[in-house]
């Protein structure tokens, strides 16, 4: 998979492993149309190429809080976990339940998919040298 920064880069090449799809498992849970999502990094993605893997997946995945398709409501999460050298990526929804008049419980379920990232290459340009 290429990502990449137009038009002035970087762009990464990266290969999935481990792909586990909504098929293979049974992943339950449901994110709704249009909703945007929270992108969560562990902490290895503060320094060298990682951090400049977190900037481009910020604006891969990313959706701008004024966009005309997105809607006002956030529930789901999208986390990137550093694992050696790797990156691993999974999908949560948000699930709120109300335990009182003033207190909501929050919990996280995996409505999938999964894989893992190994960087392949970097370079300067969009898919260029």
């Amino acid at each position: 998979m290429w990502i990449g920064r137009y038009p002035e880069g970087p762009s990464i090449k990266v290969d999935l492993d481990n792909i586990v799809s909504l098929k293979d498992v049974r992943f339950q849970g449901n994110a709704v149309r249009g909703a945007r999502h929270i992108l969560s990094f562990d902490a290895g993605f503060e320094k060298g190429r990682l951090a400049l893997l977190k900037e481009v997946l910020i604006g891969a995945f990313n959706i701008p809080k004024h966009h005309p398709k997105a809607t006002g409501v956030i529930d789901h999460v999208l986390n990137f976990t550093n694992e050696k050298d790797s990156v691993s990526f999974r999908n949560y929804q948000i699930f709120r339940e109300a335990v009182n008049k003033d207190k909501d419980k929050l919990d996280l379920y995996e409505i999938g998919p999964r894989f893992i990232m190994n960087i392949n290459c970097i370079l300067d340009g969009v898919m260029s040298g």
